[in-house]
């Protein structure tokens, strides 16, 4: 028996270094075992504790839902308020013709609306009824159907002008000299077309041909053709550039020039020297027959 015993109970040096190793290892497991115990009975134990920081947190979390919610209330209105500050329109009758700039403030105009309008003005521009009102490009289709009913142009000084206009277009108007308010004389020309032909008079630096007329803006043939007999023509208005001094910048302004045709002709000009007349830039390639024609009256060769 003993010897029985001694064989299944006694270990050698390498079984007893893993039993020593297993030990130790179940003496780790139950040490981490135990740590986890005392936590889990730390939490158990501060339960309350926990809850009331709870509470404290949704007392600051609506706390500060309030704050959120007064400040975009009073954001709100006073967003309102400003709307209706800017919105804000006095609606009174009035006459569009030299409206002082406080009247169509009240109306609700921006100041650079009513810049646009004084500009228009300046240029010689009238009303002479609700849709010249109505063509002006700084009033909106919504603004201008709010004041529409308000328009009330003076008939009696527009009829005085217009009487005026039959008796002065018994004569012509010159049109490289006129200014916007006498070329509305011509009873055919209304004040946006007398803007549109002075704009592109000083583009082109004048009319040599009354024909070029047909290239103002919105200016079509039938309209061309019943205000032609009330005008005339003096060439001598017209402004030239000397094609041996100009600049590029200065010559592709012009309508029929360009900047291609602006910088051929100056390069010409520093490759071969100065031209000797008008009839020289036909040398340069860009210049046809056709342009040549269109642009001589604007230039000039001084000696």
């Amino acid at each position: 028996m003993k010897r029985f015993l001694k064989n299944y109970f006694s270990f050698n040096r390498r079984e007893r270094n893993g039993a020593l190793v297993l030990c130790f290892i179940c003496l780790l497991l139950l040490t981490y075992l135990y740590y986890l115990s005392n936590r889990d009975s730390v939490k158990i134990g501060n339960v309350a504790d926990f809850e009331k920081e709870i509470a404290e947190f949704k007392k600051l979390q609506q706390s500060d839902k309030n704050t959120i919610e007064e400040y975009s209330r009073q954001n709100v209105v006073d967003f309102e308020k400003d709307k209706k500050v800017y919105v804000k329109a006095e609606l009174f009758e009035f006459d569009p013709n030299n409206l002082p700039d406080s009247d169509w403030r009240r109306l609700g105009f921006s100041d650079k609306q009513i810049k646009s309008i004084k500009n228009y003005e300046a240029k010689g521009g009238r009303f002479y009824d609700k849709e010249d009102v109505k063509k002006m490009y700084s009033i909106s289709p919504e603004m201008y159907a709010s004041i529409e009913p308000y328009i009330h142009i003076n008939t009696v000084k527009i009829e005085i002008e217009k009487s005026l206009k039959s008796t002065i277009t018994k004569r012509e108007i010159e049109l490289n000299s006129a200014n916007a308010y006498e070329l509305l004389y011509v009873p055919i020309i209304d004040s946006i077309t007398a803007i549109n032909i002075i704009k592109y008079r000083s583009m082109l630096g004048g009319f040599y041909n009354k024909e070029q007329l047909k290239e103002v803006q919105n200016l079509d043939t039938v309209l061309y053709d019943k205000m032609i007999s009330y005008l005339s023509l003096n060439n001598e208005n017209i402004r030239k550039f000397d094609i041996n001094y100009a600049t590029i910048d200065q010559l592709k302004k012009h309508p029929y020039i360009r900047f291609a045709l602006a910088k051929a002709l100056v390069l010409y000009r520093e490759t071969h020297g100065t031209f000797k007349s008008v009839a020289d830039i036909k040398k340069c390639v860009l210049v046809n027959e056709e342009l040549f024609r269109k642009i001589a009256p604007y230039l000039t060769v001084e000696e």
